[in-house]
């Protein structure tokens, strides 16, 4: 793989749709991003590849550090590969689905200064392509 600065560097990241059921429906948990690009607006908890981790532990590791949660059923479902998916760099992410207990103790942490629960019905307006990921994981479910 060449240098960051090469045309082929790709770097890779995962992207995690939590979802749980309530009472008023199916819910999907999002963050709110603490830095750039993005910052302010609300997205799917993720982020980038560590170099001694495979992509399941990298959706684990940052599930917990943006959330708080752990433990959760998570299973990957996609992969999302547009050039210009990020403005930083090229990125290719995992996609994972995850189900979480009506019970759920959230808490936002690292990247996340905002962590909360939305009716799927209802969704804010998401960074990156992660409006296309929640539109492909709930076709899956």
């Amino acid at each position: 793989m060449g240098n960051a600065g090469s045309p082929h560097y790709v770097r890779l990241a995962s992207d995690i749709c939590v979802f749980k059921k309530s009472d008023s429906g199916l819910q999907l948990l999002l963050i709110q991003r603490r830095k750039a690009p993005f910052k302010g607006d609300w997205a799917l908890p993720g982020g980038r590849l560590e170099a001694d981790e495979d992509l399941d532990q990298c959706a684990t590791r940052e599930l917990l550090e943006e959330t708080g949660l752990a433990s959760v059923f998570i299973k990957h479902f996609a992969n999302f590969s547009a050039p210009q998916r990020d403005p930083r760099e090229r990125t290719v992410s995992a996609a994972y689905i995850a189900q979480a207990s009506a019970d759920a103790v959230i808490s936002a942490g690292s990247d996340a200064s905002r962590v909360a629960w939305f009716p799927v019905s209802s969704l804010p307006p998401l960074a990156f392509d992660h409006d296309q990921i929640v539109l492909s994981a709930l076709s899956t479910l």
